[in-house]
């Protein structure tokens, strides 16, 4: 199975060696509970570890992602200073960490509590606001109706079984005239054949 980042319950089972009720301690020592008081992740893979220390391939792949995003953005009308953006399924927060560099309003949100652990710490460290990493659901996100300019959603619909419910969440969120930026990966590339063979079986 190729690592994921978790956004959505309805992606894959809770893992039965992780017990339930599990909770998890975030950085200031207050404790985020687990939703529907279980653990529902498979795994974790820390993004921001994967660009600082993985593969050469997954350093490189992770900066271009990065660098492709920033010039889509920018395309898109979205600008630092000015627009906020949502980073659904953000995972440890790699793409946070740039964006807020840059002198977006970010925001994040991840199903899986140690991510959005790790992502605090790393937003602390870099001069960022940590409570911009949130726990939370993606098919049930905690804002208000148009109330975001930009929303993200990377490497995220081909994890999921429920993608329509997370399209019209996200639709709901954005402001009139907001902007939705989606990647999946390509099916076709040799590291993502296995999704193919899924698909085609």
């Amino acid at each position: 199975m190729q690592p994921i980042s978790a956004i959505d319950s309805a992606i894959l089972p809770h893992s039965p060696s992780e017990s339930e009720g599990t909770v998890h301690k975030a950085e200031s020592g207050a404790p985020i509970p687990p939703l529907h008081g279980k653990s529902e992740l498979t795994l974790t893979y820390d993004l921001v570890q994967a660009e600082r220390a993985g593969t050469l391939s997954e350093r490189v792949w992770h900066r271009l992602r990065k660098r492709a995003l920033e010039g889509m953005l920018r395309r898109s009308g979205v600008f630092p200073g000015r627009d906020t953006l949502l980073d659904i399924g953000c995972n440890s927060g790699p793409l946070l960490l740039h964006l807020g560099r840059l002198g977006y309003r970010i925001e994040g949100v991840d199903l899986n509590p140690e991510l959005v652990r790790k992502g605090r710490e790393y937003l602390s460290a870099a001069g960022l606001d940590p409570a911009s990493v949130k726990l939370g659901n993606a098919s049930r996100l905690e804002y208000a109706d148009g109330s975001l300019d930009c929303v993200l959603m990377i490497d995220l619909l081909e994890h999921c079984v429920e993608e329509e419910a997370l399209v019209a969440e996200a639709h709901r969120v954005l402001r009139p005239g907001g902007r939705a930026i989606v990647a999946v990966r390509c099916p076709w590339h040799p590291i993502w054949n296995p999704w193919l063979k899924k698909l085609l079986s």
